[in-house]
């Protein structure tokens, strides 16, 4: 029950991003073997996890989201998903649609399995089925081998080989592939036809569980944005206009929730404490690439950001994730990613000099183009925000940036933000505000609550909801007057699902030390209100929410006594001859004495050796990482030990240390993680504060040959004897 977020044992072996309803909620279930219902059951599984992608809702899937989800499955040869890529996004537009995400999951038979995409065997296999069985009948009625069909060839198929919904679908097919095309010997390609079965099921098969949300039908219905009726329209009555005055009043209202003292600029608490209340492991996901991302905007280092800056944040996380990752709660998730994305678009086509800075001419053109108007005050706005070219003496320019802004100001002339009207005065940031120093009279072996058994479900009173995840939702409340934390399971109950549960309860009733996380009963059964897991409430949460998202410091005794506390609880479960295989932040929980506990003991085992690759890549040692490279069944993995819980503790006490999140600082997501770590042996960078000591220790830990590594009692003793303030 790490982090106390419902999430102990996830379904797959490697932590990563995931939207845990959505991803794990659709199973596969064709009533028949007919092509209807292959295909149907296929069309509902791909449209689930693209919606799972596309978290705005805005009919895109970025590149990076991929990267991340196949990195989830273990998946980490960048050049092959780079190659296929670039096949289907031609124009390098960092992103596909629908249609273009099929191109891809079909083309991915012949470099990977859907195994990288579907967590469940039945989607991955049912997905499969269907793309083979549009290719057989793609090639078996191509009489002509054009590699095309027809209207004839496509009709015939039809005909004989989806019964069910044939003739119903004829009109369908009509709107999709119009007689005026069909005149001008106009013939469908593969992808196309693909995409026309997609709409077919959706349209025209009663029995679907398509949600039909991306069919073209579909994406009219909810595309409100960008009505392209008004061709001739100018100025503010231009769809362009009027789309960006949506965008731009959208993120206007998400920063003003931000900041509820109305200053003017939003703390990077306040941003934080704004994420979703998610799992763990996408929090991290989150955290990391706000973390980085933040440092590029918060230029002034006043750890806050301005409407503007915000602005630019916000489209920093839209290119690799989405709007809905930094603002939970907003009316217009998907305008603001399509704004960010047609702005970035536009702005590259008005680059005339090829030198991502536009000028005044090319904003003008720009404003011709899609306004059919220069706004008369443009060439004042251009002025006062441009800047010397370092390329053309004299000649004045606009980046990226500065071009958001401008179009700001000519749209929403009236809004508060106006710079002539909006002037916020930050604050310096003084870190030692947030500084914890609790290690004066913290009990070493803390009381334990008591266990209860057995336990009746309707008997936990519950209160405030404090974490969710894909595998179950974690409330804060009381058994019979005693203060704790229960989970409740989410999803179908399975019988493999009720023996992970259990298994969960007897590891955490052995697991009976100061320093990991206490057990006080479980129901594992269904029925009178099903499972329930009862542990001690954490208050604090975990250790990486404390400096991740409420941004506390650790002065160097609590740094000590956390680091100790962790090192005492690893090295008892290594003395029960278990090994962790999830060291990290996440999974440290934090009493409220600031009391460390090792919680989510899902990947734990009680073998010498192991050779499944499991964790998180960023505490993950090179050993285990390498084991992803090889095949599924497990030829050619070589077997690892505990000492890779050993590399995993090098990472957390580089995060005591640093307070940041490991790798954060190099912009890379997990894949690129991975590869670095495998391929040129890069860990966390030390700063220039960091305590010599400990700098040590964990280099010792961390070091590639796990043979270096220190036991976790020898690290005991280098803790005492090199860092004891």
């Amino acid at each position: 029950m790490a982090d106390q977020n419902g999430d102990a044992h996830n379904s797959s072996r490697l932590q990563a991003y995931q939207q845990p309803a959505k991803r794990s909620s659709f199973v596969a279930r064709p009533h028949d073997g007919t092509l209807e219902s292959i295909l149907s059951e296929a069309f509902a599984c791909i449209e689930h996890q693209f919606a799972t992608l596309d978290r705005d809702g805005a009919g895109v899937m970025m590149y990076k989201m991929v990267e991340t989800q196949l990195a989830l499955h273990g998946f980490y040869e960048m050049e092959t998903l780079h190659a296929v890529w670039t096949r289907i996004d031609v124009n390098s537009k960092g992103y596909l649609d629908f249609a273009e995400f099929l191109c891809l999951l079909f083309m991915w038979s012949s470099v990977g399995d859907y195994t990288n995409f579907f967590d469940r065997p039945e989607n991955s296999k049912i997905v499969g089925d269907a793309f083979q069985a549009m290719e057989y009948y793609w090639q078996l009625y191509d009489i002509d081998n054009s590699r095309r069909f027809s209207y004839e060839e496509l009709v015939r198929f039809l005909a004989e080989q989806l019964q069910v919904m044939y003739p119903a679908c004829i009109d369908t097919i009509d709107r999709l592939f119009p007689t005026k095309q069909r005149d001008a010997g106009v013939e469908l390609s593969f992808p196309r036809f693909m995409h026309m079965m997609y709409m077919v099921c959706c349209e025209c098969l009663p029995s679907s569980r398509i949600p039909g949300f991306y069919s073209k039908l579909g994406l009219a219905k909810q595309d409100r944005h960008m009505q392209h009726n008004q061709e001739l329209a100018v100025g503010p009555e231009s769809s362009t206009w009027i789309f960006l005055l949506r965008a731009f009043e959208v993120l206007e209202q998400d920063f003003e929730k931000f900041d509820k003292s109305g200053d003017g600029y939003i703390d990077y608490v306040e941003l934080t404490m704004g994420i979703p209340l998610v799992d763990a492991n996408m929090r991290l996901h989150i955290m990391a690439r706000l973390e980085y991302k933040f440092k590029l905007v918060d230029q002034d280092k006043t750890n806050s950001a301005d409407f503007y800056e915000f602005i630019y944040l916000g489209f920093l996380m839209t290119q690799d994730g989405s709007y809905h990752d930094l603002v939970e709660e907003s009316e217009g998730h998907d305008i603001v990613k399509k704004a960010f994305i047609e702005l970035l678009s536009w702005y590259s086509q008005s680059d005339s000099h090829k030198r991502q800075r536009l000028t005044i001419a090319d904003v003008q053109q720009f404003c011709l183009r899609h306004f059919r108007m220069i706004p008369p005050n443009l060439e004042e706005i251009f002025e006062e925000f441009s800047y010397s070219s370092s390329h053309v003496p004299g000649q004045k320019v606009i980046d990226f940036v500065r071009f958001m802004k401008v179009l700001t100001m000519i749209i929403v002339p009236d809004s508060r933000f106006h710079p002539k009207r909006y002037k916020p005065v930050k604050k310096a940031h003084d870190p030692s505000k947030l500084m914890i120093k609790a290690h004066a009279g913290s009990p070493s072996d803390p009381k334990r609550p008591k266990r209860i058994d057995p336990v009746v479900t309707s008997k936990f009173i519950r209160a405030k909801k404090i974490g969710s995840g894909g595998q179950g939702t974690v409330f804060m409340g009381h058994y019979e007057g005693l203060k704790c934390a229960g989970k409740f399971m989410l999803g179908e109950l399975t019988d493999k699902r009720l023996k992970e549960l259990e298994r969960e309860a007897a590891m955490l009733q052995l697991m009976d030390h100061p320093h990991c996380h206490f057990f006080i009963g479980a129901k594992t059964t269904t029925g009178e209100g099903g499972p329930l897991v009862l542990t001690e409430l954490c208050e604090e949460g975990s250790l990486f929410d404390l400096y991740a998202r409420k941004q506390r410091k650790l002065d160097v005794h609590t740094s000590w006594r956390l680091s100790k506390e962790c090192a005492l609880g690893m090295s008892y479960m290594h003395e029960m001859g278990f090994m962790h295989r999830d060291i990290k932040s996440l999974n440290i929980l934090l009493t409220a004495q600031f009391i460390a506990r090792i919680a989510d003991f899902g990947f734990a085992t009680k073998e010498e050796t192991a050779v499944e690759a499991c964790g998180t890549v960023q505490w993950m040692a090179p050993e285990v990482l390498e084991n992803f490279k090889e095949s599924k069944g497990g030829a050619g993995k070589k077997p690892y030990d505990k000492r890779c819980d050993t590399y995993s503790y090098g990472v957390l006490l580089w995060e005591i240390y640093h307070c940041r999140c490991p790798y954060a600082e190099l912009g890379l997501d997990q894949m690129q993680i991975a590869y670095q770590v495998l391929h040129n042996g890069i860990r966390p960078e030390f700063d220039q504060f960091c305590n010599k000591e400990a700098a040590g220790i964990i280099e010792l830990c961390w070091n590639t040959d796990p043979s270096m590594r220190p036991t976790m009692k020898q690290v005991l003793g280098l803790l005492d004897e090199r860092l004891r303030p």
